[in-house]
């Protein structure tokens, strides 16, 4: 499998990196940032850029059979503070990724979310995904 990873250089993306990696997948990280946790590795294909800009997305995504998007530009906080920033750099984005995908063919899309924002104060830990949602921020 071809996988990208969307945030693959962040804390989660880049053990998810390493995840696919170990199963024997290709891998190419979309990120912003260099990786901030450790040294670029020589068997992924690294592309830096930015979610909002469409191009460098569709250059990203070519030929990938699925796609992982970790990719979020505000925190909880940052959210409430301005949540029309938040919508246009988030999930205008992500509905052009999603578009981006569909177009090119990708097979499998997984959207990482922020459980902690979504579910408000859990009724039961673990938290299912029965559970009910209460989001305490645009962030979730």
């Amino acid at each position: 499998m071809k996988a990208l990873v969307i945030g693959g250089n962040g804390f989660i993306g880049c053990h998810l990196v390493d995840q696919l990696l170990a199963e024997g997948h290709s891998v190419r990280v979309f990120d912003r940032y260099p990786s901030r946790f450790r040294e670029e590795l020589p068997a992924v294909d690294y592309h830096m850029g930015d979610l909002g800009n469409h191009g460098e997305l569709a250059t990203a995504v070519k030929e990938m059979d699925w796609v992982f998007h970790l990719a979020y530009t505000t925190l909880p906080q940052t959210s409430n503070d301005d949540p029309v920033y938040d919508i246009r750099s988030n999930i205008a984005d992500s509905v052009q990724l999603f578009q981006e995908c569909r177009t090119s063919g990708v097979k499998k899309v997984v959207f990482i979310s922020s459980g902690g924002t979504v579910y408000g104060v859990p009724n039961s830990v673990p938290i299912t995904e029965e559970h009910s949602t209460e989001p305490i921020c645009s962030y979730g």
